[in-house]
């Protein structure tokens, strides 16, 4: 608790030790690996509201999870101390190589190039390929493909996105 920022990013959960040196993998939350700014401040525990700053050190990409170092934690029987606990993070330390892949776009609301509202984004998919958004739009879920050719701009301020569709892209009423 004390000097922690109000806007800390839950990470993912340290899951289990890796080697013998204090090594912690990190099961993320979203599919997505980030680029982490280390060292840099951290905080453990198990929610942002209890938990206790430590020092990342470092952070490596490791199949779908994160392989993390932390100053102090040289030995596998220290970082077993650290175990189920959620690593949460300043946003301004975390980067995504794309930013349609970065988890915090979602509740960002979609317009199109004219202005008008198309829905808002309630979930992100990494496929192969690209991102897909999850969109709500009226009483509908539909799949957006996060790709240049149809993501516009984004307005990271304003949590906005402007968005360009195509014929069949949404399933609208047959009313409208």
């Amino acid at each position: 608790m004390g000097n922690q920022p109000s806007t800390l990013v839950r990470l993912g959960v340290l899951t289990r030790t890796f080697g013998l040196e204090g090594r912690l993998r990190c099961k993320l939350d979203h599919d997505v690996i980030p680029q982490i700014a280390t060292p840099c401040l951290a905080w453990l525990g198990y929610s942002a509201t209890f938990a206790r700053p430590v020092q990342l050190a470092g952070c490596q990409a490791h199949g779908g999870d994160l392989l993390c170092t932390f100053d102090g934690v040289a030995t596998m029987e220290a970082a077993e101390g650290m175990l189920d606990q959620a690593l949460f993070l300043e946003p301004t330390a975390i980067c995504y190589a794309d930013p349609f892949t970065d988890p915090g776009i979602v509740g960002y609301q979609l317009y199109s190039p004219d202005g008008q509202p198309i829905g808002e984004i309630i979930g992100l998919q990494q496929t192969a390929a690209h991102a897909v958004w999850t969109v709500q739009s009226r009483e509908q879920e539909w799949l957006f493909p996060a790709v240049p050719q149809f993501v516009v701009s984004l307005n990271p301020e304003g949590q906005t996105a402007t968005v360009r569709t195509i014929p069949g892209m949404m399933e609208l009423d047959e009313d409208e």
